[in-house]
């Protein structure tokens, strides 16, 4: 596109490039035509404010092209994680000048600053895998440790709190059988058998006695 103009392509120019069907010449969503119609208006109003114009004079087309650009800037409410809204990738050839407002960069003098980034990037890129594989370390050090301490917990705890206590169940009782009656039994009477009756030592001896005297 630029070779095409024979310029610098201007943020608008690529956003109506990118945001317009062909054919129709339709915004792709309302978004993009009320972006567009927006910048437009608020160009008019800061052309009209410091009386400029596109000219042939460069100085002129410096100005008019800062102030271009500031005004798509503060209609897509400025860079947002480093990317400018319909810019594409000509965001990174506007960087901050005096005034907080963004100027454009030729593509030829962007080259230098396109170098610096990828070595700034790739900078970026060693010191996060070297935070990684450190975080890595860490990792594997406390998980070695994790399992050493579970280890020696499970070691002091006792072993039977591993499997769980069986209670056997409770058998139930058997209910007593009811009592079979018996018939009476007959009682024989016992015969008593008299018991002899011996005389005493005393008697004996006066029995003894009365026959000596019948003797005498």
């Amino acid at each position: 596109m630029a070779q095409a103009l024979g310029r610098a392509v201007h943020v608008d120019e690529v956003f109506a490039q990118t945001h317009v069907r062909k054919g129709t010449n339709e915004f792709v969503d309302e978004r993009s035509r009320k972006t567009h119609e927006e910048f437009s208006t608020r160009l008019s109003q800061v052309r009209s404010e410091h009386g400029s114009a596109p000219t042939p004079d460069d100085a002129s087309n410096a100005d008019d092209d800062i102030r271009r650009t500031q005004c798509w800037v503060d209609v897509v409410g400025g860079k947002k994680k480093g990317r400018l809204y319909g810019a594409g990738q000509l965001a990174s050839n506007y960087t901050a000048s005096r005034g907080g407002t963004l100027k454009h960069q030729p593509s030829s003098s962007s080259t230098p600053s396109a170098d610096k980034a990828i070595e700034r990037l790739t900078q970026l890129l060693e010191q996060r895998d070297q935070e990684n594989r450190a975080l890595k370390e860490q990792y594997t050090d406390l998980r070695d440790e994790f399992s050493s301490f579970k280890s020696l917990v499970m070691r002091a705890l006792p072993q039977t709190s591993d499997t769980p206590s069986t209670v056997p169940p409770t058998q139930p009782r058997p209910s007593p059988s009811p009592a079979v009656p018996h018939p009476p039994r007959s009682v024989q009477p016992t015969p008593v058998q008299p018991t002899p009756i011996q005389p005493s030592t005393d008697e004996q001896d006066d029995e003894d006695t009365s026959e000596d005297f019948v003797k005498f």
